[in-house]
């Protein structure tokens, strides 16, 4: 099953009406509205929306756009509002298992409430809830990856703008929107083929999260607060470390520009502990008598990197092989620390596995010396606050803030002796090489699910082969 980029409008998902016949329904949402097989409702407008004082620390949840992240609805960060602002409440009243729809400003996530939602929250007039009522004849599992498949997506958007200077796709757009979907057995399996390749991505991101964890909470305790160095100053045994370990630190301390620090370790700068700084900001293909490409190698800028992650793959331009070798002078390799110069300032993303990119606008990287400094040490120094205040501070600009070369190079750096740097990155170095590789693996069965549901909604593909190879992804 190669991932190939399909794209469905209306008139594809028509013409699969017409060849499959009853198999395959297509309906607006507005026929299903009225057949009362689907409730589609925006948040409340206007004097029925919670005012300001009923917002509590406490309470109902109140879900905004933002509060959908990777399909999923970040109950735990989202606001709250009391009685009195539920009671005001008309309308966008969700219950658990309720499909969430962007569709103003920020056009197009969507999140399905699980499990650990509440039984009732409430929604924004950013945001659509979108509910089989009547489960008989629409599966709300199927309808929801039906909703992130590109034949409903493409749909969205050519709505995106009609009527509004800002990204805006009303309710009366929404119900015109067309649904395609097969018999029910057949919803329920491709549900479930869909929904297995969903568990593993989620799997994955629980995954990372706890290995991003353990790896701020290793660097912090040795390299931050010091704990080891501070219990063996008090006569202990520095907890959860074996012996051969605990002797590598010493048992106290010396003043120095960053602090109190380790006796024995130094205090440096970036220049000091990288060997190379690669900075082709300036570069554009038209500088360089070429243009971008449709495929090759892409091309990444700051606004691709974000909380140690490369974001919005599809907005990545490409080169082609013959200007990459012109570009790409010293290619980028594994350890390899990229971080954004400026809009945004401060930004890091660690190599952890091999791949091929072109250095773009708004973008250092940083190429360890491997003599004073372990590559994952200096990314996790980086992204720590200290790091962090540093290069802001450095930064100049009045409309958008970033910092030059020669200001980064003298951020500083503690150096502690390369051993204990070295005996932090086995553990550093592979856990961030596990987050990595998860997230590719992710990438990987994303595609592969995006790709499936309109092969099994034409019968290209049968329920049942299909079945059969997702159980051995």
């Amino acid at each position: 099953m190669e991932a190939e980029a399909l794209s469905y409008n209306i008139a594809t998902l028509q013409r699969m009406a017409d060849i499959f016949g009853d198999r395959l329904e297509v309906a607006t949402v507005s026929e299903l509205s009225e057949r009362r097989i689907i409730f589609v409702e925006d948040g409340n407008h206007g004097e029925n929306r919670p005012r300001q004082d009923e917002f509590v620390a406490t309470g109902i949840a109140f879900l905004r756009p933002p509060d959908l992240r990777d399909g999923r609805v970040d109950f735990q960060s989202c606001g709250r509002i009391n009685e009195a602002g539920f009671r005001r409440v008309r309308k966008g009243i969700g219950r658990r298992g309720d499909i969430i729809l962007t569709h103003r400003a920020t056009v197009g996530r969507i999140a399905i409430t699980d499990n650990d939602a509440p039984e009732v929250f409430v929604t924004n007039p950013g945001t659509t809830i979108w509910r089989s009522t009547n489960p008989d004849v629409l599966d709300q599992r199927y309808l929801y990856c039906f909703m992130r498949s590109a034949a409903f997506m493409d749909q969205l958007w050519s709505q995106v703008g009609n009527n509004c200077t800002f990204d805006y796709v009303s309710l009366t757009q929404q119900r015109g929107l067309r649904v395609a979907f097969p018999p029910l057995a057949e919803q329920k399996a491709i549900a479930h083929i869909l929904g297995a390749l969903d568990d593993k991505i989620e799997l994955n991101r629980k995954m990372n999260v706890t290995l991003e964890a353990m790896a701020r909470a290793l660097f912090k305790s040795w390299f931050v607060d010091f704990d080891p160095v501070r219990a063996k100053l008090d006569g202990r045994q520095p907890a959860g470390m074996d012996a051969a370990t605990a002797a590598l630190f010493p048992s106290e301390f010396q003043e120095s520009e960053l602090g109190p620090i380790p006796k024995g370790w130094k205090i440096g700068t970036i220049g000091d502990a990288t060997s190379l700084i690669i900075d082709h900001r300036g570069k554009t293909p038209k500088k360089m008598g070429s243009d971008w490409s449709e495929i090759g190698i892409p091309a990444i800028s700051a606004k691709n990197v974000k909380k140690g992650r490369l974001i919005r793959p599809e907005m990545f331009n490409y080169v082609s092989e013959e200007l990459y070798e012109r570009w790409m002078k010293d290619k980028l390799a594994v350890g390899d620390i990229l971080i954004t110069s400026e809009a945004p300032l401060g930004e890091v993303y660690y190599l952890a596995l091999q791949a091929r990119y072109c250095l773009s606008q708004r973008l250092f990287a940083l190429r360890t010396n491997a003599l004073l400094c372990e590559s994952i040490f200096l990314y996790y120094w980086l992204e720590s606050a200290s790091c962090q205040a540093d290069i802001i501070n450095r930064g100049t600009g009045t409309t958008v803030e970033g910092i030059r070369q020669s200001e980064l190079r003298k951020v500083p750096v503690l150096l502690p002796p390369i051993h204990i740097q070295k005996a932090a990155a086995k553990c550093l170095s592979a856990w961030t090489k596990k987050v990595h590789q998860n997230e590719e693996q992710s990438r990987t069965l994303a595609n592969l699910r995006d790709t499936l549901l309109p092969k099994l909604l034409s019968g290209e593909l049968s329920v049942p082969e299909v079945m059969k190879e997702v159980a051995d992804v």
